[in-house]
């Protein structure tokens, strides 16, 4: 008669919640002596923590999938041939001491001399999120700029 009531309580709550009534798990579940043991509650609760594992699984697989997926954008790949320090310092201002002198209003050896003073504390060591860190050298000049 428990059951009856049970059922059918739990059938109009599945329907109005979709929730599912389960018995609970118990001492007799995981200990197990030389006794009968109910298998239908036993398979009922392994059945339902494989479905839990597996539906964990699934979101974790989902979630590196899209870390995965996200693309370079190709302003970071062709900053080393492309960018401002690149292109403009390194092709054009250290080879015109003058131009240099008008640029930053450092001389090149005074720039190499605050550089060395500072570097250690400006330095970025590449990691997995960031793969090629800006130089020291770069930082220094974006900054006097």
């Amino acid at each position: 008669m428990v059951k009856l009531v049970r059922n059918t309580l739990a059938d109009k709550q599945k329907k109005k919640e979709g929730l599912k009534a389960a018995t609970k798990l118990t001492k007799k579940h995981i200990y197990f002596f030389n006794e009968k043991i109910n298998v239908r509650l036993a398979t009922q609760v392994l059945s339902s923590s494989v479905k839990e594992i597996n539906e964990e699984e699934t979101i974790l697989e989902h979630a590196i999938k899209m870390y995965n997926t996200k693309k370079i954008h190709n302003l970071f790949l062709t900053r080393k041939i492309e960018g401002f320090y690149n292109i403009l310092i390194e092709k054009h201002l250290f080879k015109d001491e003058q131009k240099f002198r008008e640029f930053f209003r450092l001389s090149y050896d005074q720039f190499n001399y605050v550089l060395n003073i500072i570097e250690d504390d400006i330095k970025t060591n590449p990691s997995n999120r960031v793969r090629q860190p800006i130089t020291p050298a770069e930082k220094l000049s974006i900054t006097l700029r």
